[in-house]
């Protein structure tokens, strides 16, 4: 699209002194004739872009000149860089920052541009938050973000899935949002550690700093601590067989991996689901909640486990009676 590439050829020229029209040809992926009609519209349109001859020539932009962004801030700028998520960005108090940064984006854009962004935006929505959930109150997020940027300690209630609640002092490094889930990627006791900021409670900003690594690498420590994590963890790898007439519902209620589908076919009249759970227990619970219409095929402790809890629910209901 021209107006995109009107402006990158900008960009380009703005990062290197000089550039050649078989430079900027091929980078652009066009030919040499698409450029030099480009760079006359980028001069018909007052970008100050002139021409050096000579073998060694090229295109250039005027000294100083920069493409206006209409004056973002940097509070604005930041939403633009770490990519539009606006779930995410209540949480952090900086929905007003995203709305400023998308409408002054939007004005610095030439007509046509413009146009196609609003048609974007008119056809694909990311919705970042889960289903469901209840969301942190935006001051404990806030507090958090506060004593990461001013390298604080920080006072705070723990609770553990299992419900014990215990008090940790903890040095935090960063946050990160997984799957519409805040973590707080913290330092205690000499170790670097993860903790889900919706199982904090009280938490206290404290008067004493902390020393930030310098070599500390965000995305580096994520990816290791992910893959250890998901390593860590039990598989039990199910294969189901799913009627069709419940099959989308069944993978859109299911937040467990599907690794593999097949389609119904004459041997079969159903869907064949390969998943991935933790727990034979959690697996064999949500398979009954969808009972005549998704049974378990393997492994055969599965299916004895479906088995007797679907017993478990026909003598709870004889009871009932």
């Amino acid at each position: 699209m021209r107006a995109d590439r009107l402006v990158r050829i900008i960009l380009l020229l703005q990062r290197h002194p000089q550039l050649a029209a078989h430079d900027l040809a091929q980078r652009l992926e066009v030919s040499e004739r698409t450029i030099l009609r480009d760079i006359e519209a980028l001069s018909a349109a007052g970008v100050p872009v002139y021409a050096e001859r000579g073998a060694s020539g090229g295109f250039r932009l005027v000294d100083g000149y920069r493409l206006d962004l209409s004056g973002l801030r940097m509070p604005e700028l930041r939403t633009l860089l770490l990519g539009r998520r606006t779930a995410l960005w209540h949480d952090l108090g900086w929905a007003q920052d995203d709305a400023a940064a998308q409408d002054k984006l939007r004005h610095a854009l030439p007509p046509d541009m413009a146009a196609q962004a609003n048609s974007v935006s008119q056809r694909i929505l990311i919705d970042d938050g889960p289903w469901f959930a209840t969301r942190r109150p935006r001051t404990a997020i806030a507090r958090l973000l506060s004593a990461i940027w001013q390298n604080r300690q920080v006072a705070v209630t723990y609770t553990h899935p299992d419900g014990t609640t215990v008090h940790r002092c903890l040095a935090p490094y960063a946050l990160v949002a997984k799957a519409g889930v805040w973590y707080v990627i913290a330092e205690r006791e000499g170790a670097v550690r993860v903790y889900r900021a919706d199982r904090m409670g009280d938490i206290t900003v404290l008067d004493e700093p902390f020393d930030r690594p310098a070599a500390f690498d965000l995305q580096r420590f994520w990816l290791d601590w992910t893959h250890a994590f998901e390593a860590s963890r039990p598989r039990i790898i199910a294969r189901l067989a799913v009627s069709p007439a419940i099959y989308r519902d069944f993978l859109q209620s299911s937040a467990w991996s599907v690794e593999q589908i097949e389609d119904p076919n004459g041997h079969h009249p159903d869907y064949r689901v390969t998943m991935v759970f933790e727990h034979l227990e959690t697996a064999a619970r949500h398979i009954v909640s969808f009972t005549p219409d998704v049974r378990a095929i393997e492994p055969v402790e599965l299916t004895s486990a479906v088995r007797q809890a679907a017993l478990r629910i026909t003598a709870w209901a004889q009871d009932v009676r």
